[in-house]
């Protein structure tokens, strides 16, 4: 497999580099960046296949092909696990019930290879993406530690209840699909809110930073105007990066 190590092109890099600049002057020092404060969430999010950029020796997120594995192995089990569910409710003969209770498994399955589809089609995007929210920062608050609690302990629950009305016999078998049909929207969920979140902070400290000052000069007027263009840009990269219709 040839390694998918390319560079994003120079004309997205320039749109985009050092947006963070501003939140030097307004950070405090028991804020630190979102990708360490959300560390466990993002090595969860990338075996989960749905953040495959990787850091090289220079901590730069590149795309690399064994970046690509976990998505791999998920849209494949993803797949496995749809083909499945629908052959057994064929040959089987479920009873009516029984289809009922299993319908949100087989449509989480669905939206795991649709969510798959999308992070393979917006890699190069991705990589753009996470390169520039580096210097974003939040504080480590129980609201965060919170946040990752949940993306480990909701799953597991989800999962737990489900396997409980699966047979005994068929409940080894179904382990790891039903794990990845709970595990898949939750991480997905929270890791896209976390970036929300910390670019939400970003506005608020900017336009703190705007409400304190009495008097401008026309340098801080100016760096003032490239701080908002810049989160402006990301916010709109984090809204265009799900659409696989757009071109960008």
């Amino acid at each position: 497999m040839v390694e998918m190590d390319q560079r994003i092109g120079e004309q997205e890099q320039t749109e985009y580099r050092s947006a963070y600049s501003l939140a030097s002057s307004t950070n405090t020092s028991d804020e630190k960046p979102v990708h360490q404060v959300f560390r466990i969430l993002f090595h969860m999010a990338h075996y989960a296949g749905l953040n495959i950029p990787v850091k090289d020796k220079s901590g730069t997120y590149i795309l690399r092909w064994y970046g690509m594995i976990p998505i791999f192995i998920c849209s494949g089990i993803s797949l496995y696990s749809l083909v499945i569910c629908i052959y057994s409710a064929i040959a089987e003969q479920w009873p009516y019930w029984y289809i009922i209770m299993t319908l949100p498994t087989f449509f989480t399955f669905c939206f795991c290879l649709r969510s798959y589809g999308q992070v393979f089609v917006t890699a190069s995007q991705m990589v753009v993406y996470m390169e520039n929210t580096k210097q974003l920062t939040i504080k480590r608050t129980w609201y965060t530690q919170y946040l990752i609690l949940v993306t480990i302990a909701y799953p597991v629950t989800l999962s737990l209840c489900t396997l409980a009305l699966v047979p005994e016999i068929k409940t080894l078998p179904n382990l790891l699909p039903i794990l990845l049909a709970s595990f898949v929207p939750t991480v997905f969920d929270i890791f896209t809110c976390v970036f929300v979140v910390a670019i939400q902070k970003a506005f608020r400290r900017l336009a703190d930073d705007i409400t304190k000052k009495e008097s401008w000069t026309t340098e801080e007027i100016q760096e003032t105007y490239n701080v908002w263009l810049r989160l402006s840009h990301l916010l709109k990269a984090h809204n265009r990066i799900p659409d696989c219709s757009q071109n960008t």
